[in-house]
């Protein structure tokens, strides 16, 4: 590395921290949602999908997509997964003829409801090392960030 590189490196180390923690974060919150839907026999993408359409109805598949930030191509096999396993319903839109609309069967209903619960406590249970007053901040920070940032939420 040549001397301005050097300082480039300096000047950004802190930045270079963050995104390392960034990651590291990442990592323990998605290991333990893995762990925890693995007794339930769901990815964490099955998971924001029913979760999503429990909350909010039914939708398009571009809908979940934006929802849940996923690809279309990936969302394509997770609907398929799923409407295979009985969680979802995958109907025309009678709107648009086009598109379909997902929607959660009985037995996704009665699967998130039973799941639900105890994802809140297990996040809860995650983030219970932060004081209430940190956890605001966080959020406060992580929401700039956000919105400086904003062609990564469409």
């Amino acid at each position: 590395m040549n001397e301005n590189e050097q300082h480039i490196v300096k000047d950004n180390s802190s930045s270079i921290k963050l995104a390392l923690m960034f990651r590291k974060a990442e990592r323990i919150v998605k290991g333990r949602e893995n762990r925890f839907l693995r007794d339930y026999n769901l990815t964490s993408m099955q998971y924001c999908v029913m979760e999503v359409l429990h909350h909010r109805g039914s939708m398009s598949v571009q809908q979940l997509i934006d929802a849940v930030y996923a690809t279309p191509g990936n969302m394509t096999v997770v609907i398929h997964n799923m409407e295979r396993d009985g969680y979802i319903r995958r109907e025309k839109n009678p709107k648009d003829r086009r598109s379909y609309k997902i929607t959660l069967s009985e037995a996704g209903e009665e699967l998130i409801t039973r799941v639900i619960i105890g994802h809140v406590k297990m996040i809860g249970e995650t983030m219970s090392i932060f004081s209430e007053e940190e956890k605001a901040e966080i959020i406060e920070s992580l929401n700039k960030f956000e919105k400086e940032n904003p062609e990564f939420f469409g």
